[in-house]
Order: structure tokens, then sequence, then C-alpha cells
């Protein structure tokens, strides 16, 4: 039975330290990742623990980290890299608050942290991914809000942006950087000067999924009074969307009140 809710415990704690490496990482990672990011690592640790204890000393769980990071979504070696950390900082904390619960309860740990010491603590861990969310979303209102004007033959338009450092969409052809444009708000006119033969269909990749957006070259195009060089396409988004590629060299939006 022992091994049973081993296993339970590390799966439990395994799917909480991905889901808060994800919202670190601003990423969405589909179930059966997740469950078999769980279930190998909980492996790992019940083959360490019961059989092979050198699996427990510092370089190979490093190494063992590099191999779980595969599970995270990434397009480079720079976001795998990214991935990794975000795994080690997500183990911390999550480590690191089960074992501030112990010790506040006066454990002592010989033998391990008591059940319902870690129960607890998985239940607060579990609150986390929420909290970083929304001092993220923070984060983004105060320092990263842009406004954004494009013109596109004789008609304006003009809408809040947010820098998105996750948006990496560009127009194959041209590598221009493509700004996401919310499709119900100020743009109607210049929506309907916009001809089959303006836009070109351009892959999308997105939290919820594959899809595809029209991509347009504006006339004109400023995001903070500053002129730059990018696509437009309108999209399902709520507030239009910037990469940092096309807010390159912009006046930072704290320095504009």
């Amino acid at each position: 039975m022992y091994i049973e809710l081993f296993l339970l415990d590390n799966i439990l704690m395994n799917l909480l330290i991905l889901r808060i490496a994800s919202v670190l990482l601003a990423k969405r990672v589909r179930l059966l990742r997740m469950s078999l990011f769980a279930v190998s690592a909980a492996i790992y640790a019940a083959v360490a623990v019961g059989i092979f204890p050198v699996l427990l000393k510092l370089p190979l769980k490093i190494g063992a980290g590099f191999i779980l990071a595969l599970f995270m979504p990434f397009r480079s070696f720079r976001e795998y890299i990214k991935s990794y950390l975000a795994l080690l900082l997500a183990t911390l904390i999550a480590g690191g608050t089960v074992f501030a619960l112990a010790l506040a309860f006066g454990e002592r740990m010989q033998n391990g942290i008591a059940l319902p010491t870690a129960v607890t603590g998985m239940l607060l861990v579990s609150l986390l991914p929420k909290k970083l969310r929304s001092l993220a979303a923070a984060r983004l209102r105060n320092d990263s809000i842009v406004e954004i004007s494009l013109e596109f033959r004789g008609a304006c338009m003009c809408c809040p942006g947010i820098i998105d450092t996750g948006n990496g969409l560009t127009e194959p052809v041209s590598a221009l950087p493509v700004i996401l444009l919310p499709e119900n708000g100020s743009g109607a006119e210049l929506r309907s000067r916009l001809g089959r033969r303006d836009t070109v269909p351009v892959p999308m990749l997105t939290a919820g999924g594959e899809g595809m957006v029209r991509v347009f070259i504006p006339d004109r195009i400023t995001v903070n009074g500053c002129e730059v060089s990018a696509c437009a396409a309108f999209s399902r988004v709520r507030t239009a969307v910037v990469p940092p590629s096309a807010a390159a060299g912009i006046e930072h939006p704290a320095a504009l009140s």
C-alpha cells in the first residue's frame, strides 16, 4: 500500500509543479503531456528511493530534469532552457512550501513528511498558479500597455494593445512581425476596405490550439506614436497583441504618463 501512496503523492505534486511552470512561461501544456511528465517523474522517484539510491545524487537529478523538460512545449533551444529553469523554479516553490509547512507544524522529518502536512501543502501549492497569473496580468497592465494606430486606404483605427513576449508570429514572406487586432472594436471601417487580395493566410499557434489569420500590411502603423515596420491581422483577441520585435525602439509606456 505504501508504494501506491508514494506514487499518488508524487504524481499529484508533479502535476502541480508542471502547472506552476506552465504559468511561469505563460504556456498551455496539454493533459497528455502533463500526465506523461507526472508519471515519468514519479516512476523515477520510486526507482531512486527503492532500487537505485544513486539516482538521488544531484548530477543525476539535474540530468533527469533536462529529460523531463522535454515534456514542455518548445520551439527552440532557448525555449527549452527556459522550460528547464521554469521547472526547477516550480520545484523549489512547491517543495519549499511543503517544507516550510512541515517546519511550522514542528515536524522533525527524519522519516519524511507526514501525510496530513503533505496534503495541506499540496492544497496550498494548488492555489499558486492562479496567484501567479494574477500577478503577471497586473504587471502586463502596468508595464506593457501601448497605443496602436493604423492607416489603410484612408481608413484609420486606434486601439490599446499589450506587448506580449510570447507572441512570435511573423509573416513568412516579409518576415515582419504581426500585430493581432481585436475583431470587435473601432476597426470596422478599416476592415471594410480590406479585400481578399490584400491579405495572405498565415498559420498561428495559440494556447487554444492551431488556427489561421489573414495578414495585411497597413499603409502606416504606429505604436505609442512611433512608426514601426509590422503587419497586422484581425483575430479573436480582446486587446491588440503586439510582439516585442514590433515594439523595439518605441518609447517605454511608463514614460508616457
